[in-house]
């Protein structure tokens, strides 16, 4: 089965994320294809010590509104 599993390296805020899925679901839908949303939260393997490595706190609240 063919799905498309897209999103954001990592998530830099709620809104930016939900934007994302949203527009990306909207075009899966009208296409007929299954969209599973995927992005981090924490990504350590960054280049520079001062990149953003993710969101801080408690991020589970966030991800439960899916």
């Amino acid at each position: 089965m063919f799905f498309l599993l897209a999103g954001p390296c990592v998530i830099e805020r709620e809104e930016m994320a939900l934007k994302i899925a949203e527009h990306v679901s909207e075009l899966t839908d009208k296409w007929g294809i299954p969209y599973v949303f995927k992005g981090s939260f924490k990504k350590a393997n960054r280049s520079r010590l001062d990149s953003f490595t993710g969101i801080v706190g408690n991020i589970f609240p966030f991800l439960s509104i899916a």
